[in-house]
């Protein structure tokens, strides 16, 4: 949503941050940040709410990705949105990021009721779904080190089964079952889950390296998953 004037828009008393801002982009869910919120997976607030729209369907992996490639494309910042709305609320100043996704025919999504019978239900992402786009897009996550303590708080909870199912019906293009093995692994998972992980990822075993995120400065290589990470992720977990 770009620059445009500003207006005054008055709601009723029964709204909060979450029912306004889910008029702004009907038929979506809260996903990133925002749902691992609503998962309890962080303590952070924020007052930047992630809001998807379920846009497109997933599309066959690129056969011309290449090493080339990847390495450019991660070496530039990542794509990111210009649908952005701004509230204030309440006094206080909310931004409203308005994001498209893959279409899995609301799987994966979960809904809270609000607690008046005229405002839709509020849907966001569960935890294995909200895991997958936070590794895919740190930049509407928190960042590394957000994901890295919402995989440990979901340690317990986490249902590698529906992971596995939900990745293959992503089938992305660039291997981010390797990202989210590595956070895992740095998680301490046990090592059956992360091998049961792998295992049920349906993709073939391509040769080119990876990254866990976009334009890291220092850093690190794990040769098993094939993929760079900051240096400093090793030193967040004893």
């Amino acid at each position: 949503m770009r620059r445009g004037k500003i207006g005054h828009i008055f709601f009723p008393k029964e709204h909060n941050i979450y029912t306004i801002s889910n008029l702004l982009q009907p038929k979506s869910y809260f996903s990133n940040f925002t749902a691992l919120s609503f998962n309890q997976l962080i303590k952070d607030k924020s007052n930047t709410i992630y809001l998807k729209r379920e846009a497109r369907f997933p599309s066959d992996r690129n056969e011309n990705i290449n090493q080339k490639r990847i390495d450019i494309a991660f070496t530039v910042p990542p794509k990111a949105t210009d649908k952005i709305a701004r509230f204030k609320w309440n006094n206080t100043e909310y931004k409203i990021v308005l994001l498209e996704g893959l279409k899995l025919i609301n799987r994966g999504l979960h809904f809270q009721e609000v607690g008046n019978a005229h405002f839709s239900s509020l849907h966001f992402s569960n935890i294995e779904r909200t895991l997958i786009d936070c590794v895919i897009r740190p930049i509407y996550s928190g960042g590394i080190q957000s994901i890295l303590n919402a995989f440990l708080e979901a340690k317990s909870d986490l249902n590698i089964h529906l992971m596995c199912e939900l990745m293959n019906e992503y089938n992305m293009t660039y291997p981010y079952e390797r990202s989210i093995a590595l956070y895992m692994k740095k998680a301490q998972y046990p090592a059956k889950d992360i091998a049961l992980f792998l295992e049920g990822i349906d993709y073939d075993d391509v040769p080119y390296d990876f990254y866990l995120d976009y334009q890291m400065i220092e850093k690190k290589y794990d040769e098993k998953l094939k993929i760079y990470y900051p240096s400093w992720l090793d030193d967040t977990i004893e």
